[in-house]
């Protein structure tokens, strides 16, 4: 923000409290100056009274404040009331207490779901003023604390659970009850894909129950507004609040009674303040808490669901990590649903989300992702140490992309194998078992060659490019490798820094259910031997589970993928494990079937998956992606400490 917008809001809060005792101020904010109606760029500081007319002489409103212009308005505040009828779980409906209060029904606007961060609740965020109305609300049991939707005659849906009336926020959140299907997001507007601070200027819009979708513009920060309430609670001063003008080419209003709890949300799809407030005079107007004071007051954080806009709503859907720039940093994602079309690549887009930088509904550089069985992975083509190169396979058809990415941002194939083709550099891609993943063969630190293999019929190729577009074996067999048979249609594999240089040039081949488990490293140009073999597991994991996963990650964040994560999803367990000096395994993290997960996330479905990702962009895969396909949840976390784990993103329903 400009250096002179900070100056103006430095002495309106300096001078503020002098302005709110004169009779007749309702408000003082920063924001633009109106002449004859017309808003200016001049930015000033703005004296709201409840009606111009003449006053004593040390009551007036100087016309500057330590040389910066002041502008009185007529204006007055209370809180938006209640009107509408809505019934879906999500922002942007009407919700109101079971309660009676003073003969009379109170109803508002749901803003949105948020999560308590102590107990992990799902819970409804709206005003105080909606939800609680006056202190009656904690001194009647569980019928003074109950919330219905809509809010006449509705069904019990929440339980209030805390609340805030003060200088800083009219908020309070009510956990979920009685009901499971909710959304993330708020009616027309859609998901909300993170928050962020309000801006002087900012386009906004919110979706009320008495308004329902309207569009505003953020026209004062740093608002101290005295709003009176009902109820026997009285006047209360608010500091350091946000004012929406409407925007009057798409609505004559932004907001009006009943739409008190909206959650603003600016053009990006993040939530940026709390409406709890309306003009008195009906302008339109709205006043609003930045929202990020609301979640830190209330001890809870924005439910969302997805990331970067891909929603993770289907059970089909996959993701990965990806040098986008080129840069030597996996420090993109790269989420995808076969057998639609989609596909997304996010980015981190400022401190609360992430955001596309490619997204296709009908597949990427010509690979249409059409088909359910269809799968993708990064690859090192170049041989340049970034693995900035997408693959993309058709297992049981032979078709096989390689793409890279022009310099606008589109993909195109420097390898294709279509459908019904014959695979790449002699592995024919006939079966629809195979799997690949690239490798730092040749121990370059370059993820530069393809491992193919075929669970359960012990095939397993190597393939080096020779040009471009030209591919051909470095390794093949059709009897497994390095002493590992690949006879199990449940044969898993993937590369590993075994000996922490910084290159993947081991491989790891597993037999979940089994307890099998092999790490190879090539034995000088023709073969691979074990390096470690074992039938009961590893480090204390006994991959005794058909549904167990191994990958690696760089826990120490050396820059080293040396050690391994196994997790058995649906359980809960999880174990981060470390290479002793004689070869041996043991865990540096570690829960067993029946625990708790990793940082927050339960790892209780059988559908979760998990992979490393360097979120901080400094070439360490030192972060794990958990997420849950088809629930839209997604984790990021990174370590704080030897064996602890808290979240950098959390998208959960």
């Amino acid at each position: 923000m400009p250096q002179d917008i900070e100056r103006v809001r430095r002495i309106k809060a300096a001078a503020e409290d002098d302005l709110l005792s004169r009779p007749g101020v309702t408000g003082v904010d920063v924001g633009y100056k109106f002449v004859n109606g017309r808003k200016t760029d001049e930015i000033v500081i703005r004296i709201h009274v409840a009606e111009k007319k003449d006053v004593p002489q040390d009551q007036k409103i100087p016309d500057t404040i330590q040389g910066v212009k002041t502008d009185v308005i007529q204006k007055q505040f209370r809180p938006a009331g209640d009107r509408g009828y809505y019934n879906t779980i999500l922002g942007g409906i009407d919700i109101g207490p079971l309660r009676i209060v003073d003969l009379q029904s109170i109803a508002g606007t749901l803003g949105a779901i948020v999560i308590d961060n102590s107990t992990q609740d799902r819970m409804l965020l709206s005003n105080y003023h909606v939800l609680c109305v006056n202190e009656g609300w904690n001194q009647m049991g569980d019928a003074g604390r109950r919330i219905t939707q809509p809010s006449s005659g509705g069904i019990l849906v929440a339980t209030i659970q805390r609340g805030i009336l003060n200088k800083d926020a009219d908020a309070a959140v009510a956990r979920l009850d009685n009901i499971t299907k909710y959304t993330c997001g708020v009616q027309d507007i859609g998901a909300i894909k993170g928050t962020a601070a309000p801006e002087l200027g900012m386009a906004v819009r919110k979706r009320g129950r008495s308004t329902g979708l309207t569009y505003g513009t953020i026209h004062a920060l740093d608002r101290t507004v005295q709003v009176p309430y009902a109820h026997g609670v009285g006047t209360i001063v608010f500091r350091n609040q946000v004012e929406i003008y409407p925007d009057t080419t798409r609505n004559p209003q932004f907001a009006d009674q009943g739409d008190s709890g909206s959650v603003i949300v600016n053009d990006a799809g993040q939530a940026v303040a709390l409406l709890f407030a309306i003009d008195a005079d009906s302008t339109g107007t709205g006043t609003a808490t930045p929202i990020h004071t609301v979640l830190e007051k209330l001890n809870v954080s924005m439910a969302i669901e997805g990331i970067g806009g891909f929603d993770v709503s289907s059970s089909d859907d996959q993701a990965f990590a990806l040098d986008y720039t080129g840069a030597g940093r996996s420090n993109h994602l790269v989420f995808y649903r076969p057998g639609k079309g989609t596909i997304f690549i996010v980015k981190q887009g400022g401190s609360s989300g992430f955001v596309p930088v490619y997204q296709g509904h009908s597949g990427i550089g010509s690979f249409d992702l059409s088909a359910p069985q269809d799968k993708a992975f990064a690859l090192d083509y170049d041989g340049v140490g970034t693995a900035n190169h997408l693959v993309l396979y058709r297992p049981g058809k032979g078709a096989v992309f390689i793409l890279k990415k022009d310099g606008v941002g589109t993909y195109f194939p420097v390898f294709k194998g279509t459908p019904s083709g014959g695979g790449i550099g002699g592995y024919d891609l006939s079966s629809a078992d195979d799997r690949g993943f690239a490798f730092d063969y040749a121990g370059t630190g370059k993820l530069d060659h393809l491992v193919f293999y075929r669970p359960g019929k012990g095939m397993v190729f190597i393939l080096k490019k020779d040009g471009p577009g030209t591919f051909s074996p470095a390794y093949q067999s059709h009897s497994g490798i390095g002493g590992y048979d690949l006879s199990s249609s449940d044969d898993r594999a993937f590369a590993f820094d075994y000996t922490g240089t910084g290159r993947l040039d081991h491989l790891v081949f597993y037999r979940p259910g089994k307890g099998s488990i092999f790490i190879l490293k090539k034995d000088g140009t023709s073969g691979f031997t074990p390096v470690y073999h074992s039938q009961s597991g590893i480090g204390g994991f006994d991959l005794s589970d058909s549904n167990d996963h191994v990958f690696a990650f760089d826990y120490d964040g050396s820059g080293t993928a040396n050690h391994l994560v196994l997790y058995r999803p649906g359980t809960g367990a999880i174990f981060i494990i470390k290479k002793d000096g004689t070869g041996n395994y043991y865990p540096v993290y570690q829960q067993t079937p029946g625990g708790s997960g990793i940082g927050g996330y339960d790892l209780s479905s059988s559908d979760d998956r998990a992979f490393a990702f360097d979120y901080a962009g400094t070439g360490k895969l030192d972060h794990l992606v958990l997420y849950r396909p088809g629930k839209g949840i997604v984790f990021i976390l990174k370590k704080d400490g030897p064996g602890k784990f808290s979240s950098v993103y959390r998208a959960t329903k």
